[in-house]
């Protein structure tokens, strides 16, 4: 008789209520208790695993949620930056203009003003 190496025999000890939950099962599924009691430990490993790749999803969830949160932050501090040197950039043109004489009013100035930022953000009509 050719014996499967990859079977190994066990014996081991359970509680009496336990056995007889077991026989019950097998014999409801139609299967052997040998084969019950394989396929309630398989499915108890399986189900560890799930709730292994569920922690691990939900893990992921979160990172991805904090990277998400982080890189919008960057986004507006960035924007901040730019605008920012943006009025700083209008400032020093108004005040050249200005020194040089060639502002002459409020509307030149905020018709420069106005064609500058459009410039500044790439609307180059």
């Amino acid at each position: 008789m050719m014996r499967d190496i990859n079977i190994v025999k066990s014996q081991y000890r359970m509680p009496v209520t336990l056995h007889q939950k077991l026989v019950a099962a097998a014999k409801q599924n139609g299967n052997r208790m040998n084969a019950e009691l394989n396929l309630r430990i398989a499915q108890s490993f399986e189900h560890d695993e799930r709730i292994d790749l569920v922690q691990r999803f939900n893990a992921m969830t979160t990172t991805i949620n904090t990277l998400s949160k982080t890189i919008e932050q960057q986004q507006q501090l960035q924007q901040q930056q730019l605008q920012q040197r943006d009025a700083q950039l209008i400032d020093i043109l108004l005040s050249v203009l200005h020194d040089s004489g060639l502002l002459e009013s409020a509307e030149s100035k905020k018709a420069i003003t106005d064609k500058v930022s459009e410039l500044l953000r790439g609307n180059f009509t």
